[in-house]
């Protein structure tokens, strides 16, 4: 066939196509027994938790704001019942100091010990002309775990969940 004619059919298929209408959309099925705990996710709370993390401003590894992001995310957790831990780990880059980064780790135990981990970054990037906040980068995985840790606290998972909030990403 000849590129043209086949432009021509391609393009005759796709007018078709588009001109036909659309299957009505399936009935929604109900949730499934393990993600059910899921409902009551909270939009309004993981954005008011995304709102104070940037509130917060520049979280770079070793600065004030880091301390402080560290200490809302721990108090978040604490109140609904969860021992969010420091885990101190150090870095070394060729070329760079060691680094030394203060991460929070929870554990909610299950039924198993087998274990499921859920991690972001609660850091932001270091920029020498701009104060970045990192608020879509370091603070919406933090929102969304501290959500999780919620509903977590209340109807654990069958397996052991463990929460880490990274310095350093």
């Amino acid at each position: 066939m000849r590129p043209r004619a086949f432009l021509r059919l391609l393009l005759a298929v796709a007018l078709f196509a588009c001109g036909r209408s659309a299957p009505p959309p399936a009935p929604m099925k109900p949730p499934a027994p393990g993600l059910a705990r899921f409902e009551s996710f909270s939009g309004e709370r993981a954005w008011a938790d995304l709102e104070a993390l940037s509130a917060i401003g520049s979280r770079v590894s070793g600065s004030r704001g880091l301390r402080m992001a560290r200490q809302y995310i721990r108090s978040e957790l604490a109140t609904v019942g969860i021992d969010g831990k420091k885990v101190t780990t150090r870095v070394e880059l060729e070329g760079l100091e060691p680094l030394r980064l203060t991460h929070v780790e929870a554990t909610i135990p299950g039924a198993s010990p087998q274990l499921f981990a859920l991690v972001a970054p609660f850091d932001s990037s270091r920029f020498e002309d701009i104060a970045f906040v990192g608020i879509n980068d370091g603070a919406s995985g933090v929102a969304l775990l501290l959500e999780f840790a919620r509903i977590l606290s209340e109807e654990p998972l069958p397996y052991t969940t463990r929460l880490v909030f990274l310095d350093g990403e």
